[in-house]
């Protein structure tokens, strides 16, 4: 559940997928001139839930593409609720069952005391899951441009937008290799500062320090409410 800021000039697996060859992905033509070619998943449910009343989400892939290359490469995830469903028992299974979605599930509940209907009765939930870019092809306005042009497109219905701020290659160094700790700290630090450009803010108290970032769309700024710090009622 990480954004990635990769700055390799080979971009991640998912960038090439087969997406960009079918005859459906759609396009958009930015303003700069580049193209950002997408494709939109179909809605399903998280791994091994079964039951009918649950959280469904779809993935969207993209990549910017300029004149000499590959730019960038986006991963969203949008995630909707069902009506009625208890965030309690769907946390649960998501710890159970979609381990991918129990922290996430956690920041959801130390932000606001009942997420299902303060949060996810409002919109769907968008993900940033992932984001990779060429600095040498790419400016970070031209990122952000496309990230927000892709979540329109794909997630029309989105309210909350989160993401999860965290540097490649540094998954599990607490135990690996501890005297990493500066070096995660400082590329940490650059990724908060790249996202607060894009108009992410941190989550209050503890979320926010492990790197959990979040923004509302505009079509719900006006009923979806600012998440607080709730981690000592959740603890």
């Amino acid at each position: 559940m990480s954004v990635r800021s990769r700055r390799s000039l080979a971009p991640p697996k998912f960038a090439d997928g087969l997406a960009f060859i079918m005859s459906d992905a759609s396009q958009i033509q930015l303003d700069s001139g580049e193209v950002l070619r997408f494709a939109v998943g179909g809605w399903e449910n998280c791994e091994t839930f079964t039951e009918v009343n649950v959280p469904t989400k779809r993935e969207t892939v993209a990549r910017v593409e300029t004149a000499d290359g590959i730019g960038a490469a986006i991963h969203l995830i949008e995630h909707e609720w069902p009506m009625g469903a208890s965030f309690d028992l769907t946390h649960e299974m998501w710890e159970d069952d979609c381990s991918s979605l129990g922290e996430l599930g956690s920041v959801l509940k130390r932000g606001w005391s009942d997420p299902a209907e303060e949060v996810l009765g409002e919109g769907s939930l968008l993900e940033i899951k992932e984001v990779w870019s060429n600095p040498g092809k790419l400016a970070p306005g031209r990122l952000r441009e496309a990230v927000d042009l892709l979540s329109e497109r794909a997630a029309p219905n989105r309210g909350l937008i989160v993401l999860k701020a965290f540097p490649t290659g540094f998954e599990g160094w607490e135990v690996a290799n501890p005297e990493l700790e500066p070096q995660f700290r400082s590329r940490h630090a650059a990724l908060m500062r790249l996202y607060l450009a894009f108009g992410m803010q941190p989550f209050p108290g503890q979320s926010g320090s492990d790197g959990w970032m979040w923004r509302i769309a505009d079509r719900a700024a006006d009923f979806l409410a600012a998440p607080g710090d709730l981690t000592e009622e959740y603890a």
